[in-house]
């Protein structure tokens, strides 16, 4: 089971190409998320968006994970809590500001006042 408090996928729907996924040399963030998606459904396994997790309890077993909905076992849970881009601290209108070291990494920084 996947739980998702957001959209699956998180920023990388958002991303015009990814270039680091075994596979794929090149393929749009959003149609990657839609392929991972298809994999897991065809895996049988359920996939619930818009669910915050309320409480987590790890102490015993099963592991219980509680979402407004229901509460939900397991012997094992992976909790991903996803990212957020460290924004810099800039004075500028620029809408033009990436926030991935793998594409952005090599590429040269342009402040322009």
């Amino acid at each position: 089971m996947i739980l998702e408090e957001k959209v699956c996928g998180g920023p990388a729907n958002g991303t015009q190409s990814v270039e680091d996924f075994p596979s794929h040399i090149s393929i749009n963030g959003m149609k990657l998320i839609e392929q991972v998606l298809k994999q897991v459904e065809a895996l049988s396994v359920d996939v619930d968006v818009s669910l915050e997790v309320e409480r987590l309890d790890l102490s015993r077993s099963p592991k219980e994970i509680e979402t407004e909905q229901s509460i939900c076992t397991g012997s094992a849970i992976i909790l991903a809590t996803g990212r957020e881009p460290v924004k810099l601290d800039l004075d500028t209108d620029c809408d033009c500001i990436h926030y991935c070291s793998v594409c952005d990494g090599a590429a040269k920084l342009f402040i322009m006042s």
